[in-house]
């Protein structure tokens, strides 16, 4: 199995999502092939007039493109290759402000691309998720606690990021959010342990299990 970590932590050193980030990569299996991307380094491209021309030429209206406006795309193709190239994508990020934080938006802007990560059509409405047999993994971080009111409704980072991972068809999507970081220290202690518990048994499910077929196979 490969994993490609995509990380936006500007936290640092205090940030939570990266405590369960390293908590998951000790316990993936040593012969795991882990690439990581640090969106803080290299941010994801966002769409300009013309690199969103190109695209809806080139992946919308299936025209040719010129070299300019396949360098316009490059970036956003790499991403994607990266993606394609991987069986588990881990994105590790703080809750901000209800959601996601700009950074990750844009990362999904770039990566769902009609004919790469998904395909419409063709009667209107019609999609399909090309990112079957791969799996997402969300870290994340929140200073409030999102399981009662006045709160319960303002969690729009879960659904959403399902919504991103099932409409590009990935076969399973886990969501650990580590609540209550801003309560008070027991409060916030017990939540991380609790999220950090739970990034155990996801690894477990997915990484023993995958690596107990490859002993099985060979």
């Amino acid at each position: 199995m490969s994993t490609l970590v995509v990380e936006y932590l500007p936290g640092y050193p205090i940030s939570h999502a990266r405590v369960l980030l390293d908590h998951l990569l000790t316990r993936l299996p040593a012969r795991e092939e882990v690439r990581r991307h640090d969106l803080l380094i290299d941010p994801a491209p966002i769409f300009t007039a013309e690199s969103l021309r190109a695209y809806v030429k080139r992946d919308m209206m299936g025209e040719a493109i010129d070299d300019a406006e396949r360098a316009l795309l490059r970036p956003a193709d790499r991403l994607i290759a990266d993606v394609l190239a991987t069986d588990v994508l881990v994105l590790a990020f703080p809750l901000h402000n209800f959601s996601v934080p700009a950074a990750i938006k844009a990362y999904f802007d770039a990566i769902m691309f009609n004919n790469s990560t998904f395909r419409v059509g063709p009667a209107p409405g019609q999609y399909a998720g090309l990112m079957t047999a791969k799996k997402a993994l969300v870290l994340s971080a929140a200073g409030g606690v999102y399981d009662a009111p006045p709160f319960d409704t303002m969690n729009f980072m879960t659904p959403l990021v399902e919504t991103e991972f099932r409409f590009m068809g990935f076969d399973a999507t886990e969501v650990v959010l580590a609540e209550g970081m801003v309560r008070p220290p027991e409060e916030k202690a017990a939540s991380l342990a609790r999220a950090v518990h739970r990034v155990t048994e996801v690894a477990g499910r997915w990484y023993d299990s995958a690596a107990s077929a490859e002993r099985i196979d060979a």
